[in-house]
């Protein structure tokens, strides 16, 4: 675990700064694209009175109740934000903090530079499943889908062609328990797929068979790896 280490983010800062400037597309998904490769800082308070380090990580809460995990790029504006000035900084990469969120469902995402940027990510954009899809120690199997939906791949295709970060898609079927079987989008791609959720849940509405849900997750932890094995893709870039 690092902790209290030097950290700049010189680019991630200015990749930020033109998101807020222009917030196209393409400013976009750049900005998830060095996101994932950044290191930022999580405010720790550390307690070190035994062998072990224990933390305990500090959140935001909205007056509605969410609570987001605060994330820095830099140790001036973690210092600079108000009742932070004395606590740790744990360094942390997006698969952490993606991990934190997987692991705590109460807390409803992360903000960036609060105290600046304000930067929202919810759960959904952080490539999260809901605590309720995957639940541990729950028998989740996958497989084929008995009837494969060819209206909403061939108009997910068209969606995947106009993302050239899409590398790869599966769609399978997913059962959960004794519940009735859903589809599972699994997606493969440089950035998060929050950049073209919007594009993907269009088409879902319109073609999806309305007894059947939906879930989608990133190409990134275990359970997605395995769900996926001896799966053809049914979309790859060219």
């Amino acid at each position: 675990m690092n902790i209290n280490k030097p950290l700049k983010n010189e680019k991630l800062n200015s990749i930020i700064e033109q998101l807020k400037s222009t917030n196209t597309v393409e400013s976009e998904t750049n900005f998830f694209k060095y996101l994932k490769k950044s290191t930022l800082l999580i405010p720790i308070i550390k307690d070190s009175s035994d062998e072990n380090i224990n933390i305990s990580i500090l959140d935001l809460q909205q007056t509605n109740g969410d609570k987001y995990i605060p994330l820095f790029t830099e140790w001036v504006d973690l210092k600079n934000f108000p009742s932070f000035e004395h606590v740790d900084g744990w360094l942390v990469k997006w698969k952490d903090y993606q991990k934190l969120l997987f692991d705590n469902p109460l807390w409803n995402g992360v903000v960036i530079n609060p105290n600046s940027y304000n930067i929202v990510l919810n759960r959904e954009q952080m490539g999260v499943i809901e605590s309720d899809v995957l639940k541990k120690g729950e028998k989740i199997y996958t497989g084929i889908p008995k009837e494969t939906p060819t209206d909403l791949i061939k108009n997910l295709i068209k969606v995947f062609k106009r993302h050239k970060y899409i590398k790869k898609a599966y769609i399978l079927q997913m059962v959960r328990g004794n519940n009735l079987p859903n589809l599972l989008l699994i997606i493969e791609s440089d950035v998060g797929i929050n950049v073209f959720f919007e594009d993907i849940n269009t088409v879902v509405k319109k073609y999806l068979a309305k007894d059947m849900l939906l879930d989608i997750m990133p190409l990134e932890d275990s359970f997605s790896k395995q769900a996926i094995q001896d799966v053809s893709p049914f979309y790859t870039v060219k």
